[in-house]
C-alpha cells in the first residue's frame, strides 16, 4: 500500500487538481476512484465524518480534506 491515498470521484476538479499536483512532483499515490469503487466511499465518511472529496491520507494517519495544496506539500516534504 502507498503512503498517499487520494479518494476521488469522476469529474471533480479539486480531484483533478490534487491527482495533478502529486503526478507533477512524482509523488507515488494510491487513487481511489468512488465512481468506479462506490463501496470505498465508507472509508471517505470514517476519515472525515462525511462523504466529501477529495481527501488525501497520508501514512494512514494524517487526512487533509480538499484541494489544500501547500498543506499537502507540506504534509509530504517532511
Amino acid at each position: 500500500m502507498s503512503k498517499i491515498v487520494v479518494y476521488i470521484i469522476q469529474g471533480c476538479t479539486k480531484s483533478h487538481k490534487i491527482k495533478t499536483f502529486l503526478n507533477q512532483n512524482d509523488f507515488q499515490f494510491e487513487e481511489v476512484n468512488i465512481t468506479e469503487d462506490p463501496a470505498r466511499a465508507e472509508e471517505v465518511t470514517r476519515l472525515v465524518g462525511e462523504f466529501y472529496v477529495p481527501v488525501l491520507l497520508y501514512k494512514n494517519d494524517t487526512v487533509i480534506k480538499g484541494d489544500d495544496l501547500e498543506a499537502i506539500e507540506r504534509l509530504i516534504q517532511f
